[in-house]
C-alpha cells in the first residue's frame, strides 16, 4: 500500500515488447478468436461464419486496452477508415485512456477542411509512408499535434496500414506520454518498428470489414438496399 500523500510509480513492462514474441503470440489468438469468430449455425438455423465474432469497434477497444497493458502507457490510439459512398469519406474509431468513440466523415467538403489538409492524415495520405513527432522537436502547425503536446504527449507516429486496396488509406495512430516515448522500446527504430508490428496485427481484420462496408454501400447505392441484400447473399 502507498503512504498517504504519496504517488505511486509508473510501472513499465519489464521487458521490451519487441522481443516479447509471447506477448504477440497472445495478441494475435485474441484478435483471430474476437474477430473472426467461429463457423457453425444461428439460434434461428442459419448458416453462420462469424459466430460470436465482436463488432469491429469492440475488438478495436480490445486490442487498445490489451496493448496498453502490455506494452504501455498509451494515451491516444485512433483507427481510421477510408470507405468508398456517396456521402461518407470514412470512418475513425478512437481508444482515450480507456475510453472509446466513433466518428463518421462526411465526404462533401473534405478536401477543403482545414482541420483534413492540416493533418498528420493528409500527409500520409499523399506520401502512405509513417508520420510522426516527438517532443522535443518543433510543434507543426497542426491542430492535432498541437492539442497532444499541450496534453503532455512526449511521441505520436501515425501508420498506413498495407491494406491491398491502393486507391484508399487506412490507418492506425499511437501516442503516449511516456518519458523518452517510444524510443525507450530500445532506440527510436526498434520502437517505431515495434509499433508497425502491432499495427499489423489489425490490418487483415480491418479490412475485410472495410471491403464489406463497401460492398454493401455499392449495391445499396446502386441497385437499392432491398435488392443489394440480397445479391449480397447469392441471389443473382
Amino acid at each position: 500500500m502507498f503512504a498517504p500523500g504519496s504517488t505511486p510509480a509508473i510501472l513499465y513492462p519489464m521487458t521490451t515488447p519487441a522481443t516479447d514474441d509471447a506477448g504477440f503470440g497472445r495478441l494475435s489468438a485474441w484478435l483471430a478468436s474476437a474477430a473472426l469468430g467461429d463457423t457453425g449455425r444461428r439460434s434461428d438455423g442459419q448458416l453462420a461464419n462469424n459466430l460470436g465474432a465482436l463488432p469491429l469497434i469492440d475488438v478495436f477497444a480490445g486490442f487498445c486496452d490489451r496493448l496498453h497493458d502490455w506494452a504501455g502507457p498509451f494515451s491516444r490510439i485512433s483507427l481510421g477508415i477510408e470507405v468508398l459512398h456517396p456521402e461518407l469519406s470514412g470512418g475513425s474509431m478512437y481508444w482515450h485512456e480507456g475510453t472509446t468513440t466513433e466518428r463518421e466523415i462526411a465526404r462533401a467538403g473534405i478536401l477543403g477542411f482545414d482541420e483534413y489538409l492540416r493533418s498528420p492524415v493528409y500527409v500520409v495520405e499523399q506520401t502512405n509512408r509513417p508520420w510522426r513527432w516527438r517532443a522535443g522537436e518543433t510543434v507543426p502547425d497542426m491542430p492535432l499535434i498541437q492539442d497532444l503536446h499541450a496534453q503532455g504527449v512526449t511521441d505520436y507516429c501515425l501508420l498506413p496500414l498495407p491494406i491491398q486496396d491502393t486507391s484508399r488509406t487506412t490507418t492506425l495512430s499511437f501516442a503516449t506520454k511516456r518519458p523518452g516515448g517510444f524510443g525507450t522500446f530500445g532506440g527510436d527504430e526498434q520502437g517505431l518498428g515495434l509499433l508497425r508490428r502491432m499495427a499489423w496485427l489489425m490490418t487483415p481484420y480491418v479490412e475485410r470489414v472495410a471491403l464489406r462496408i463497401i460492398a454493401l454501400n455499392l449495391l445499396d447505392a446502386y441497385v437499392g438496399k432491398i435488392a443489394g441484400t440480397r445479391v449480397y447473399a447469392g441471389q443473382i
